[in-house]
């Protein structure tokens, strides 16, 4: 069996999920309100107005009438990326636990492909998925904006990277807990501390640890820090991409991928060893 046959797999078993239809619902209904409750309109070739969910705003140049489209998009990538990845997660806790029942991972080893492959696969097939669906929602949103305003921000399609990479490294995570604990409740509660609680701290580590003396604590607060996946720092990277303000450091976003290599890495060693 090839890995193309994996993800195929993986990915009909995804589209199962009805968290994922109701993502793709909510996406769809977006849209639309979108489309009817949005407009502009240029009245001279340096002013317009622009109505947004029923509040309309005269006069504006144009310059301030793209800025304005501009940190509309940055917001709707915004929503995306958290509400997107928390579906996303929910919807694909149980992929790996769900495998690893005995007698269904059986069938699956008895197969004739690799372990490494067959991880491969179902870490794609899920990501795949997950893309489709952020995809949808960002392309959508993108030519109700450009239809309406005329503003064809480009900036706003790449927003769709910067999720899905987000949900990959995410999911490298999930991959691990999975195998490790085989429970789908926590394989989902993990990714979900890191970002409801954890990233959130950790990126105050510099104002908490001004409070701190103990080295030991220091060190331990720094180390948590390099090796969990920087959410709200990618989240950050997202929104300047989309408004075109310049992006700070590249390194929240170059940590997390070296995060999800060597995570993915450790999974793979582990599943390729573990004795089901």
């Amino acid at each position: 069996m090839k890995i193309w046959a994996i993800l195929e797999d993986t990915f009909r078993e995804c589209l199962g999920k009805k968290t994922l239809i109701i993502f793709f619902l909510i996406s769809t209904l977006a849209i639309i309100f979108l489309f009817f409750a949005s407009g502009v309109n240029i009245s001279t070739e340096q002013s317009g107005n622009i109505s947004l969910f029923g509040n309309k705003n005269d006069g504006l140049d144009l310059s301030t009438l793209s800025g304005g489209i501009l940190k509309a998009e940055a917001f709707f990538s915004i929503a995306i990326y958290a509400i997107g990845i928390f579906l996303s997660v929910f919807a694909t806790a149980d992929l790996l636990p769900g495998i690893l029942q005995k007698g269904r991972i059986d069938l699956y080893l008895a197969r004739p492909i690799s372990r490494p492959r067959f991880l491969l696969g179902k870490f794609l097939g899920a990501v795949a998925v997950v893309a489709v669906n952020i995809v949808y929602a960002i392309g959508g949103i993108w030519l109700v904006f450009g239809m309406k305003t005329g503003v064809w921000n480009v900036r706003f399609l790449f927003s769709c990277l910067s999720i899905v990479f987000m949900f990959a490294v995410l999911y490298t995570v999930m991959l691990l807990i999975g195998l490790l604990i085989r429970n789908t409740a926590v394989t989902m509660l993990v990714p979900y501390l890191i970002i409801i609680i954890i990233n959130p701290v950790l990126t105050q580590k510099e104002n908490i640890l001004a409070f701190i003396d103990n080295r030991i604590i220091r060190f331990l607060f720094e180390l948590m820090y390099q090796i969990t996946p920087k959410f709200s720092e990618v989240g950050t990277i997202t929104r300047n991409i989309v408004e075109g303000t310049p992006v700070e450091s590249w390194t929240p976003a170059l940590n997390s991928l070296l995060i999800g290599l060597v995570v993915m890495g450790i999974t793979v060693h582990i599943f390729s060893r573990k004795d089901f």
